[in-house]
């Protein structure tokens, strides 16, 4: 979820479809990112409801702006991933 992170997961996605699909095809993304020192914050308290309902507002948004599915790279939030499946279709 850091930037650094989420600079590495777009320049592999957009390898992959490169390789796949060739020409000047890129992946259509909405990268929504979180700003780290709220989640640095919530892992750090154990204050997991306060991260769901922070992530959960990002996720309703990244769908409002028409996204059909949700990729969260994570290795911690995953303790709010069920909070932010049932609040998005």
């Amino acid at each position: 979820m850091s930037s650094a992170a989420t600079g590495e997961y777009y320049n592999l996605i957009y390898q992959k479809v490169k390789e796949i699909k060739g020409g000047h095809n890129i992946a259509e993304m909405i990268i929504y990112s979180v700003n780290f020192a709220h989640i640095e914050h919530y892992v750090r308290t154990n204050n997991w409801d306060e991260a769901a309902e922070y992530l959960v507002e990002k996720a309703i948004n990244i769908e409002k702006a028409g996204a059909t599915c949700l990729f969260l790279g994570t290795n911690t939030m995953h303790k709010v991933s069920a909070q932010i499946k049932a609040a998005i279709v």
